[in-house]
């Protein structure tokens, strides 16, 4: 069945926000009400075009059946934009001085800055990485805010380990990346922002572990624009 709802001047805006109420819907910027299940809970942007929905058991989800160019609802964690971040790693058995950097999305600040501190931060690895194995030992990284024209060394940072590669080598004879240092550990000269990060705390997150983490010593700070995602999507690197 079809159903648009639109708001006149004949339909009073307090019966018509409690049909929405006791119905499941919410408001569209585009003039028409969805849904509360097609809303994005993370952008506040609703993600069709201004039409006509066509529902299903009155509402909108997966397996619903939908408009033309209204596409399949996703799982939340699917639906996000999410910048992008290297982590820089040193290995501290006797005898190894192996360092590697890797790709990072699952990171976030934790904590709000105060009395002049910097914020916390999370930030989820991979059980099986090198990265992994580096971080566990010695508890310290560098955080590395990457910027757009840095999508061309997503593959080698992402897809390749450290334990089968020389990732600083090939950053720096192939890809022409100026390789630079903080207190032991490298970092991309060409990163918009780097921090040190101290791990305060472990929490095992099933195939990744979380370190929470200080912030010590920073570098880089540059302007221009952060990676995202959507950006690797969009070039079909993601």
């Amino acid at each position: 069945r079809r159903m648009t709802v639109r708001l006149t001047r004949s339909f009073p805006l307090a019966w018509f926000c409690c049909l929405a109420s006791c119905s499941g819907w919410a408001p569209c910027p585009h003039g028409q009400w969805l849904g509360v299940s097609a809303l994005d809970p993370f952008s506040q942007r609703c993600p069709t075009p201004a039409g006509t929905l066509r529902m299903n058991g009155g509402g909108i989800g997966e397996g619903a059946e939908t408009a033309k160019g209204f596409t399949e609802a996703k799982k939340p964690w699917q639906r996000l934009n999410l910048p992008v971040y290297s982590i820089s790693s040193k290995s501290l058995i006797e005898g190894e001085s192996r360092k590697t950097m890797n790709i990072a999305t699952y990171v976030s600040t934790a904590s709000l800055p105060r009395e002049g501190q910097p914020p916390m931060y999370t930030v989820a690895l991979f059980k099986t990485s090198l990265s992994y194995a580096n971080v566990k030992e010695s508890n310290r990284m560098l955080l590395q805010l990457l910027g757009e024209e840095h999508s061309k060394v997503v593959e080698l940072l992402g897809k390749t380990s450290g334990r089968d590669k020389d990732k600083l080598g090939e950053l720096t004879r192939v890809h022409g990346e100026a390789v630079l240092d903080l207190n032991g550990l490298p970092y991309l000269a060409s990163s918009l922002a780097v921090c040190e990060l101290n791990v305060a705390q472990w929490v095992d997150a099933g195939d990744h572990e979380i370190a929470l983490c200080t912030v010590g010593a920073t570098a880089a700070e540059k302007r221009g624009r952060v990676l995202y995602t959507d950006f690797l999507r969009e070039g079909g690197i993601l």
